[in-house]
């Protein structure tokens, strides 16, 4: 169960920790890129974001604060969500967040953040665990940065949640039927983001909105991880306006972890546990003896 920290906007060592990405873009998981594009656009350097190379256990984004631990995707970005809303508005007498720059769209800003929530989710989920070729290629992406022999055991966890997920997803039915009925929907849903998009920079205008947010974490990985099945990917290119001009350019601007957001590579608190890190090792050196006997490096 997650605790919760009280937000007095005194926080100190606030610090996410993600899943590694690349091509641009900040994480593998779509959800930890959300949160990093959201310090990032707002400019929020309280928030230490952090990789590691000793993770064993996939359940991430996970966030750090006053000695508590939040995992549930929602309340750590309901967490940020109030971080920025106080640094914002330290020193002006109104907030500055970034969809308050168009309080006419609001009612529509929330609208597509709900359908993207509710329907984007289960495309990006499709798209990288419908098929066995994709479901190896996120597998790599996933488990990217992660050492050996700790690669094994997160690459388990992750397969168990990512099969429970997409369990619920099909709901009995039958897979490829409801695999179908997904990219046909997104199809149609691809088209109508395209033309609130039209010629415009970001989908509201000038500056970026959660809704670029939400919608650019979701579709980047289809577009520039180069899935063996890419059926999402070629649906963006479908689109009539320029829509995949439009991911890579947000992720160009947002994606890259540069100064204040720097990528560290450190152990956290939820790493490998000793027994864990023995078994690991005890397999690496069975596994290679194995290897050597079958190949007749040496004899025993």
């Amino acid at each position: 169960m997650d605790m919760i920290p009280k937000n007095s906007g005194a926080d100190t060592d606030i610090v996410l920790y993600v899943l590694e990405g690349f091509n641009g873009i900040p994480s593998a998981d779509p959800l930890s890129s959300q949160l990093i594009y959201l310090i990032k656009i707002h400019a929020i350097k309280r928030i230490q974001i952090k990789t590691s190379k000793f993770y064993v256990n996939a359940n991430l984004p996970r966030l750090e604060c006053n000695h508590s631990v939040i995992t549930h995707p929602v309340l750590i970005r309901n967490y940020i969500e109030n971080i920025i809303r106080i640094e914002c508005c330290k020193e002006e007498s109104y907030c500055k967040h970034m969809n308050d720059k168009y309080p006419k769209e609001h009612g529509r800003i929330i609208a597509y953040q709900n359908v993207i929530t509710n329907f984007l989710e289960k495309i990006a989920l499709v798209n990288g665990w419908g098929s066995n070729d994709n479901i190896l290629e996120s597998t790599k992406l996933y488990s990217k940065g992660i050492f050996f022999p700790f690669k094994f055991v997160f690459v388990r966890h992750l397969r168990n949640i990512m099969d429970n997920k997409m369990f619920d997803l099909y709901n009995y039915q039958w897979k490829f039927e409801v695999i179908d009925k997904i990219y046909e929907d997104a199809a149609v849903y691809l088209n109508d983001f395209s033309n609130t998009l039209g010629d415009k920079p970001f989908m509201f205008g000038k500056y970026p909105t959660t809704l670029d947010v939400y919608l650019c974490s979701y579709l980047a990985p289809a577009l520039l991880y180069k899935y063996p099945d890419n059926r999402m990917e070629q649906l963006i290119y479908s689109c009539d306006t320029n829509l995949e001009v439009y991911i890579k350019k947000f992720v160009d601007l947002y994606g890259d972890l540069n100064e204040g957001f720097p990528k560290k590579i450190e152990p956290i608190t939820d790493r490998a546990s000793i027994p864990v890190m023995i078994a690991a090792g005890f397999f690496t050196v069975s596994a290679m003896m194995i290897f050597a006997k079958l190949h007749g490096i040496f004899k025993f």
